[in-house]
């Protein structure tokens, strides 16, 4: 029951995108073969346009459903004229409680997760239980779901009822694919073992795979038990194969890129200049900043000359000599170079008297603006089967995202952040400790 509850979570969300041509009502004077037309016919036009996932998650439901309705075929098949208000309380309580809940799932409302389809099975025993008469009455059966090819060899059909076997008529047998097999049976169970290789080998897509269940049981007629001449009651059971790749995903994020800008540092003032002579002047010194959001290059920064002037003595008649100035054009000492600031010292001055100089210097130096950039990542598309797969969660690639396809169905996008179900067949295990996450494949137990 704890795994149909979760697959009623599935189906509350997928059933969302079907509406139902028309409710069905429980008219008084509507004839029962009627309503158990309609019935059939709303479940099957749901099922028949949904995905897989949804067909496989909701089985058990369905398959429980067609029981209920097969088992009242069955109590009123002589019965013609019989109409809704000759239904017993019990079975008009399935009845109110399979429409509801259709009706519910059509809509997607929330309250579907309080009663799922699974409930039709306890209430079917209750039904087959007020059956007056002698008929064989199936109540459940299992598995709704035939595993893939390599999970086993032997596949144990479990069937549950009323009356199903008596010693004076034939064993139940089960008809699949031109064989006739017979089970262990008492009147309230039939077991039947059939080879898993029957059902075939599937790639990628389920199937359904019907199986004919035929039951003997006294008559309802005199003349039929007075000649133990048994009445044939039959069953068409399903169940869904599921194939050997349960989906396929890829994984997606953003991968961090980081750059850098380089530019030339243009500075404010651009030059500055110092004069002297005799002797040292007065220094010109200026601290510069980089811009905001960039830092300086140290390894581009250095002083560099604009003019070093300097005469011998003679006044303006002297003779240029640039190296009779001894000033310089450094770094100034007094403060720390660092990538935010660098400040500049220009000095000018002669060592003989009457030599004027003059020293203009500036700052050449890069400055780098960083940056970081995502490029959208898609890994290839792998494959799913039924063996866990492990995902390497890259420190490198933000937003780890899984994509995941169930069965062909639509494609589903889940963070790789926390573990979490995805569906009844799929769970996310993540481990942030150790960097990894791990897609686990659930084969239904059912």
């Amino acid at each position: 029951m704890r795994l149909v509850r979760v697959f009623i979570i599935v189906c509350a969300i997928i059933f969302t995108s079907f509406t139902a041509e028309a409710k069905i009502s429980l008219n008084p004077e509507k004839s029962i073969s009627k309503l158990i037309q309609e019935f059939r016919a709303a479940i099957q036009s749901i099922i028949s346009t949904a995905s897989w996932e949804f067909q496989v998650s909701t089985a058990q439901a369905v398959n429980n459903s067609n029981i209920l309705l097969r088992n009242v075929e069955e109590t009123y098949a002589d019965t013609v004229d019989k109409t809704v208000k000759d239904l017993s309380n019990i079975e008009k309580d399935a009845f109110e409680r399979l429409a509801s809940l259709l009706d519910e799932l059509e809509t997607g409302a929330d309250r579907v997760l309080d009663r799922p389809l699974s409930a039709i099975e306890d209430i079917t025993a209750l039904v087959a239980d007020n059956v007056f008469g002698n008929k064989p009455i199936v109540t459940r059966f299992s598995p709704n779901y035939i595993g893939p090819a390599l999970s086993t060899d032997v596949v144990r059909v479990a069937i549950g009822g009323l009356r199903l076997h008596t010693a004076e008529f034939a064993k139940p047998k089960l008809e699949l694919a031109g064989e006739i097999f017979h089970g262990a049976s008492t009147d309230r169970s039939i077991t039947f073992d059939l080879p898993r290789d029957i059902f075939g080998k599937l790639a990628d897509r389920p199937a359904y795979s019907t199986m004919k269940l035929t039951l003997e049981g006294k008559s309802e007629t005199f003349a039929k038990r007075w000649l133990n001449i048994p009445q044939i009651v039959e069953y068409q059971l399903s169940m869904i194969v599921l194939p050997e790749k349960i989906g396929d995903f890829f994984i997606s994020g953003a991968v961090s890129l980081e750059g850098t800008i380089r530019e030339d540092f243009v500075p404010k003032p651009p030059h500055l200049t110092a004069t002297g002579g005799p002797g040292m002047g007065t220094p010109e010194g200026h601290c510069y900043h980089a811009p905001e959001g960039t830092e300086f290059d140290l390894s581009t920064a250095r002083p560099e000359w604009i003019e070093r002037y300097g005469a011998e003595p003679g006044g303006g008649a002297g003779k240029l000599n640039p190296y009779v100035n001894i000033g310089q054009v450094i770094f100034d000492p007094r403060y720390a170079i660092d990538k935010k600031m660098i400040c500049l010292l220009v000095t000018a001055g002669t060592g003989c008297k009457g030599c004027p100089a003059r020293s203009v210097g500036k700052i050449v130096a890069q400055t780098v603006r960083k940056y970081t950039t995502e490029r959208p990542f898609a890994d290839r598309l792998t494959d799913l089967k039924w063996d866990d797969a492990e995902i390497k969660l890259d420190s490198d690639i933000q937003g780890h995202t899984l994509n995941i396809s169930i069965f062909g169905g639509p494609r589903r996008s889940i963070s790789l952040d926390k573990s979490v179900s995805i569906s009844p067949f799929v769970r996310l295990e993540v481990s942030n400790a150790a960097k990894k996450a791990f897609i686990q494949p659930i084969v239904p137990a059912r």
